[in-house]
């Protein structure tokens, strides 16, 4: 697996954009930490802005994020982009 996340990380900066673009906030805050490069890069008002903190099903439901998702977001991610949301 681990091969797989270092070729992830080092495609060039335009398709990690194109693909960070098609996941949902959690996947895309669940990438915080891993690589220097690639926190610059989820830093960006694109993925800042707005904030969607639950997930919905397939059959239009709406979901709770897990708790544990709920604190690493708040104490480690939240600190570091309060300001860039709107």
């Amino acid at each position: 697996m681990e091969h797989y996340s270092n070729q992830f990380i080092n495609l060039p900066d335009e398709i990690l954009l194109i693909i960070l673009k098609k996941l949902n906030t959690i996947d895309v805050f669940n990438l915080f930490g891993i690589d220097e490069r690639l926190d610059n890069i989820l830093y960006d008002k694109i993925f800042t802005s707005k904030l969607t903190l639950f997930v919905s099903s397939s059959n239009d439901l709406i979901h709770r994020l897990d708790d544990s998702l709920i604190d690493r977001f708040c104490l480690q991610i939240l600190s570091q982009i309060h300001h860039k949301i709107t």
